[in-house]
């Protein structure tokens, strides 16, 4: 994505539902979401376990996800950062047995959320001048997923960690993530639109990429 001009962006204002007015001064969030685009996935291909998917393309305003975090900096008029205010979420993984190698006469069996807590997001402040803020997710599916790998390993989680840096002219963003399911980071000033920041499809098969074998690095200057 071509870099943008943080203040640039002024003009066209930001969401992320949060009013301002209590605050006095303006507000930028930031919007991490995963999700899986397909309508199934199966995590074994010789397997009829299968979990729902999201079934969406790239949005910062759906309802379906598999976890989201906000990230929100309020400014004062200098535009120097003066407080935070963070905010995370799960969405709820449904199990079903479809017929094997097609998803076809698919039954439903199950459904679970999983809590937060593995959703760290952390002010930085103290660590360094340009340092605001990170994300360090390991949230991990609900529901044991079958198959040799994952009968002898921990449950699988989505990974990925970011890092908020905000200098003078703007914010960048830098950090990793799994190569599943897909990653979308928008952001704005609020009230407004959200932009488009990142949108990554994925890159490889779920086992693949929640195994950590297929991991994307990002660095993008807003």
């Amino acid at each position: 994505m071509a870099e943008k001009s943080l203040m640039a962006l002024k003009a066209k204002s930001a969401s992320g539902g949060i009013s301002t007015e209590s605050f006095g001064t303006s507000a930028w969030t930031f919007r991490y979401q995963t999700f899986i685009a397909d309508r199934y996935a199966r995590p074994a291909w010789y397997d009829t376990q299968t979990f729902g998917g999201d079934n969406r393309g790239f949005g910062a305003w759906h309802d379906s996800f598999r976890t989201r975090a906000d990230m929100t900096f309020y400014f004062d008029s200098r535009y120097s950062i003066q407080s935070m205010h963070f905010g995370k979420a799960t969405g709820i993984t449904k199990e079903y047995h479809c017929t094997l190698h097609s998803f076809n006469n698919c039954s439903y069996v199950k459904q679970a959320q999983e809590s937060t807590d593995g959703i760290r997001i952390m002010d930085k402040r103290a660590y360094g001048s340009y340092r605001v803020a990170r994300i360090e997710h390991d949230s991990a599916i609900p529901i044991r997923p079958h198959g040799a790998m994952w009968g002898v390993t921990p449950t699988p989680g989505i990974t990925y960690t970011m890092d908020v840096l905000y200098w003078p002219n703007g914010f960048s963003v830098t950090g990793f993530h799994d190569g599943a399911p897909s990653h979308e980071l928008w952001g704005g000033w609020v009230p407004g639109e959200y932009i488009p920041i990142m949108t990554h499809n994925r890159a490889c098969d779920f086992g693949l990429g929640l195994g950590g074998f297929c991991r994307v690095n990002f660095n993008i200057k807003i």
